[in-house]
């Protein structure tokens, strides 16, 4: 009987421990945090919305595209005629129709847009 006493004291405190281990909360901080210098926050432009030139003939547009600041990509849809067409954002005027849509030779007959 003696050894039964034992042997199910030495199981509650095997179990004991292990609970005690399992529950305990291990923190670990490894989130990451920038402080700013004061210099930067103190030449800190704040930004400004501001209202997004987009061609008014292009109705059937798909995507818009800009390249370098200055040259708008519009990606049109198969009714608008050219697949591609570009302007200049700084004057707003267009510099090209590219691609158009049709059988012949010179023009797309299909575009698959995986993007």
């Amino acid at each position: 009987m003696k050894t039964f006493i034992y042997i199910f004291r030495c199981i509650i405190i095997v179990v004991l421990v292990v609970v005690m281990n399992s529950c305990s909360k291990r923190v670990v901080d490894d989130s990451i945090s920038v402080l700013l210098e004061e210099q930067a926050l103190s030449n800190a432009v704040p930004l400004e919305a501001h209202d997004v030139w987009y061609p008014f003939d292009s109705i059937y547009s798909n995507r818009f595209y800009v390249y370098a600041d200055t040259i708008l990509v519009v990606e049109n849809k198969k009714a608008a005629g050219n697949f591609l067409d570009f302007y200049n954002i700084r004057n707003r005027n267009l510099i090209a129709r590219k691609l158009p849509f049709g059988e012949g030779p010179g023009e797309l007959l299909f575009c698959a847009n995986d993007l």
